[in-house]
């Protein structure tokens, strides 16, 4: 058998081998080898999400998928090099249900045309996930004027889109009320933060497929935004399904933190307000 290698400044490593059949867990019977996936992700609700997590078992790595859904992962040189086998890639949004393939690897390098990889290291199919839980937003009212000195409400509304139940978990929250927010400018991605109550209890809501309504009402002249437009995010954590804890690390070890929130990947629908 007839090895030939080449050595790119890109650091891929590419092993054409003669007379191979596809076996990635041993032999010397391996097609063609590389260190990248790629592939497209889709939301069966919203089409494309914002952003979608991807990330690979075993070796612990992820990355985070493209505003039209496209989405390519690397191993590094060198990571777990000697381990050979089938392992899960996980497609995960909060609201959405976590779905996942199977990718050979073998000597740390994606195996084209075995499982759920086709060929030039791209997936067979694209990625659809399907949403369980709804969340919308509304700003009242969706613009003003900087001379505005009235209150600005924010009502969300969540509800399952299957018959299963699901729980979310606000932090400062009491009653009917949403926590804190964020308002995100969409021109510089600036991010400023408020709470509508100064409390320490934690409001854990279980919703089912009727609207579950939370609101906070701010007054406007207290927020201090410079014009622009802007995106308005309730923080909330979804507790619904069994999400690896790697996975989550992977993120970022500290997700609680609110200066962490945007790091978790989360579809909704809504939140517009512009300061004219």
């Amino acid at each position: 058998m007839i090895i030939m290698k080449n050595l790119f400044f890109s650091v891929t490593l590419v092993l054409l081998v003669n007379s191979c059949t596809s076996n990635p867990a041993g032999g010397d019977d391996i097609a063609g080898t590389k260190n990248t996936v790629a592939g497209n992700i889709s939301l069966d609700i919203n089409n494309q999400p914002e952003r979608a997590y991807v990330w690979l078992d075993e070796f612990k790595i992820g990355a985070y998928s493209e505003p039209d859904g496209s989405f390519s992962l690397s191993i590094p040189p060198g990571l777990n090099s000697n381990v050979d086998g089938f392992f899960k890639l996980y497609f995960y949004v909060a609201n959405y249900v976590l779905n996942t393939v199977e990718v050979g690897i073998r000597n740390g390098e994606f195996i084209p045309n075995e499982a759920a990889l086709g060929k030039n290291g791209k997936l067979r199919q694209n990625i659809v996930l399907e949403q369980f839980l709804s969340v919308k937003t509304m700003v009242s009212p969706s613009s003003v004027t900087p001379q505005y000195s009235g209150d600005i409400t924010i009502q969300s509304t969540f509800k399952t889109t299957n018959e299963d139940t699901s729980t979310i978990i606000i932090p400062n929250s009491i009653g009917d009320f949403l926590g804190p927010v964020f308002f995100q400018n969409m021109n510089t991605g600036q991010t400023f933060s408020f709470e509508g109550i100064s409390l320490e209890t934690v409001a854990r809501i279980t919703i089912g497929s009727s609207p579950t309504e939370r609101f906070v009402t701010f007054s406007f002249n207290s927020l201090g935004l410079p014009t622009g437009k802007y995106r308005v995010v309730p923080v909330l954590f979804i507790k619904h399904q069994d999400i690896p804890p790697a996975l989550l690390d992977s993120i970022d070890e500290n997700l609680d933190f609110l200066g962490n929130y945007f790091k978790i990947p989360l579809s909704f629908e809504g939140g517009d307000f512009e300061i004219l």
